[in-house]
């Protein structure tokens, strides 16, 4: 009897087995226990999955950190906490990784990826709009980097695209010339500043709202009476030098982006009493010390960490009526966040209005910055009905002086609030050597549109650019 039992439930265990074989696709892997179906079985247990269409937030460690790190997300006194009490924003996850491997290791950067995607469409499901908000500190920052470069487990989706946005702190995006000691030298020579591993990872995209945070730990002597005798300013937070952390900055500050520094001093008092002889020792450690950033509550990290993702999701659930128009002659835009420093020009109201493409970037080539800046492309709208009066055509007006003589080429076609312009040129700007400025022209209207940059750099228009032309309107 109990060995047909037994065998009822071999052969039972054998039904269910060749069903599952019969339904699931070859090469499906089910979720991890607890996490949605959808989500690839690489992704560990989220944290939380509670979130509804609040924006998910996914909180990355640093070098020889874990995820505990962040504090519980329970504990409105934590980092973690503090931002999932953020309205409209909640942690999905603190995600943790293999430190001793580098950040393109399986479990690290491409882990993180399937975490995203997973997040993501969870944030779908939820109702919410998809996009999730990365934190990352130190080493978590190019972990995320990484991330971004892959795409979904199924191959429909570009991870970078499902990145909203990133907030990096202290992370060493081009290396840092402090040698990390105590690991292998594998490991190591990742951080240093132009190391082939940092060169090889991908930029955040241009779509995501990138924030970074540095700090800046000024170096104050004393002698042995404790009377300051210098100071130094590394311009780093004792790892990682200013210029490193900003590196991937953006400056649309007023959606989340941008950059902050946070500044403090780091004492160091002369313990001899003999003029000739120096022994410093350090007067504790300064908030904003890199090995701090993160855990020091006091020094201005979270807030500044808040303030960005409060910006960004309220950017990001702004319908797009309330988003900011300008009028010009006949012809009104309006632009939403993919622009900065929209507004009206030097003629002020009426007479012209500016914006700039932070959607369509690329290094500068004739910068002396290094590294080369990120150029992005600028839009000039001109009412030419103020100026252009003694009987030229708008593109001879717009295109008078230096750039007369500088035609490169025909502009792309396109349609400003379903019409077509009468003349369009494709020109460089004096001192520049390639075409980098298009000028689309209205006869009847008196409009002329310039789109371009001031360097060396040939920027077609972008899906932002398009879009803010497709949507315009006329009001004759």
């Amino acid at each position: 009897m109990r060995i047909a039992n037994r065998l009822r439930r071999v052969f039972a265990l054998l039904s269910i087995a060749t069903l599952l074989t019969a339904v699931l696709p070859m090469g499906v892997v089910s979720a991890t226990s607890g996490n949605p179906a959808y989500c690839d079985s690489d992704v560990p247990r989220l944290n939380n999955q509670n979130f509804g269409t609040e924006i998910p937030v996914i909180m990355v460690h640093g070098f020889q950190g874990n995820d505990t790190d962040w504090g519980s997300i329970n504990d409105s006194s934590s980092f973690a906490g503090r931002i999932n009490n953020i309205p409209g924003v909640a942690v999905a996850h603190r995600f943790d990784y293999d430190w001793s491997k580098w950040v393109n290791y399986k479990d690290n950067g491409p882990r993180l990826a399937k975490t995203i995607d997973c997040i993501s469409q969870l944030s779908v499901h939820n109702g919410g709009k998809g996009k999730v908000i990365i934190v990352g500190y130190s080493m978590g920052g190019l972990v995320a980097r990484d991330a971004t470069g892959h795409i979904s487990p199924d191959g429909q989706r570009d991870i970078a695209e499902e990145v909203g946005q990133a907030i990096t702190i202290g992370t060493p995006h081009t290396g840092t010339k402090i040698p990390v000691v105590g690991v292998p030298w594998s490991l190591a020579r990742g951080f240093m500043s132009g190391s082939v591993e940092l060169t090889l990872l991908p930029d955040f995209s241009l779509n995501t709202v990138v924030h970074t945070i540095a700090g800046d730990a000024e170096r104050v002597y004393y002698d042995a009476l404790h009377r300051e005798v210098k100071r130094e300013n590394p311009h780093d937070d004792t790892l990682v030098s200013e210029s490193s952390a900003h590196a991937a900055a953006t400056d649309n500050a007023d959606i989340g982006g941008g950059q902050r520094t946070l500044a403090c001093e780091k004492g160091y008092q002369n313990m001899s009493f003999i003029p000739w002889y120096s022994w410093y020792r350090e007067l504790g450690n300064a908030p904003c010390e890199h090995g701090r950033l993160i855990q020091d509550a006091s020094n201005g990290v979270r807030e500044d960490t808040i303030t960005a993702i409060e910006k960004y999701a309220s950017w990001l659930n702004t319908p797009p009526a309330v988003k900011k128009s300008f009028t010009v002659g006949p012809l009104t835009v309006t632009f939403d966040g993919r622009w900065i420093n929209a507004g009206y020009g030097a003629s002020g109201p009426n007479g012209d209005i500016i914006g700039q493409d932070l959607t369509n970037g690329t290094a500068c080539t004739n910068c002396s910055t290094t590294p080369p800046p990120t150029v992005y492309p600028g839009i000039l709208i001109a009412n030419m009905a103020l100026w252009c009066n003694d009987g030229r055509t708008m593109m001879e007006c717009a295109t008078a002086g230096s750039w007369t003589n500088n035609h490169v080429g025909s502009a792309p076609d396109i349609t400003v609030g379903g019409r077509t312009p009468d003349s369009s040129i494709r020109f460089s700007q004096s001192g520049a050597t390639n075409g980098n400025r298009i000028f689309w022209c209205f006869e009847a209207e008196k409009i002329c549109i310039d789109y371009g940059t001031g360097a060396d750099v040939n920027l077609e228009p972008s899906t932002a650019l398009l879009d803010l032309l497709h949507s315009a309107t006329w009001s004759d």
